[in-house]
């Protein structure tokens, strides 16, 4: 048997790097956990006060950042690989608590919802360069839009249309990454 050329080497080198991040590079929890709190926000939003919006973001953020802990560990032990998690938590652990600060100096004015915003529109940037994902990216993008977009004309409807339809965003680009990482992890195998 030939021993491999220079050049062959460097291909499986780069194939077994882009095997490798395609692995890591799920994210599909988080999107579906914080995607669905955005939904239930904008119907609590619809329903009660701006008050009980950030009841649920209270309760339920460090929840699905606790679920998303557990399951990241679980994924790279069964991968194999992980990434560093601390920027992951420095970007989580910051998101939740610029929403909060906002959301309290707020008192139930338009920057108690439209701060947050924001503050998750900066942290889904970060989390896109995290990922590597243009989508992400987008939504990050988006977000802010909307964001602004309430700043000027600010009403519980138009928040309530915006983090819905973002939260549906999110719920999509989650069940679309569990597909593609269920699609790689079928074809390595």
């Amino acid at each position: 048997m030939d021993d491999p050329t220079p050049g062959e080497l460097l291909d499986r080198t780069s194939e077994a790097a882009q095997r490798t991040a395609r692995l890591v590079r799920a994210y599909w929890l988080p999107q579906l956990l914080f995607g669905s709190l955005s939904v239930i926000g904008a119907v609590v939003a619809m329903l009660l006060t701006p008050t009980h919006v950030g009841v649920v973001w209270l309760v339920g953020a460090p929840l699905a950042m606790l679920a998303t802990a557990f399951w990241s560990r679980g994924r790279s032990e069964s991968v194999g690989v992980a990434p560093d998690p601390r920027p992951y938590v420095i970007a989580g652990v910051g998101i939740f608590a610029g929403a909060t600060i906002l959301g309290f100096l707020g008192r139930g004015s338009a920057l108690s919802l439209v701060g947050p915003l924001l503050v998750v529109a900066v942290g889904y940037l970060a989390f896109s360069r995290l990922a590597r994902s243009r989508l992400v990216a987008a939504m990050a993008v988006a977000l802010a839009v909307g964001a602004l977009a309430l700043s000027v004309s600010w009403s519980v409807q138009l928040y309530s249309l915006v983090t819905g339809l973002l939260g549906s965003g999110a719920i999509g680009l989650g069940a679309w990454n569990w597909f593609e990482t269920a699609r790689s992890a079928h074809n390595e195998a």
